[in-house]
């Protein structure tokens, strides 16, 4: 479980695999709210990601889990959300090999 503390505004998490080699699924629990009512993004695609447009300032949490035996490395990014032909700017670029099982 990684934890972010946002500012407030347009947030937006990104976590980049392999899809062919692991299948590893993203949850942002916002402030106050880790249960399963979390935003997610279980695609099995190259790129699973959750925006949030006007996330409040606090502590998000981000869980990277997988079924036992799907687990493998990946990147995770945060930026906030890009205007439509901005760039994000990035706040965060983790690779990690770690993993949560279910």
């Amino acid at each position: 479980m990684w934890s972010l503390t946002w500012p407030g505004g347009d947030l937006q998490v990104d976590l980049l695999y392999n899809n062919q080699v692991c299948d590893v699924d993203l949850f942002v629990y916002s402030p106050g709210s880790l249960d399963e009512t979390g935003d997610y993004g279980i695609t099995n695609s190259p790129v699973d990601t959750v925006s949030l447009a006007g996330a409040p300032a606090g502590t998000y949490y981000i869980v990277i889990d997988s079924t036992a035996g799907a687990e493998g490395a990946y990147q995770l990014n945060v930026s906030d959300i890009p205007a439509p032909g901005g760039i994000a700017v990035g706040l965060i670029g983790l690779l990690a090999a770690g993993r949560r099982r279910r």
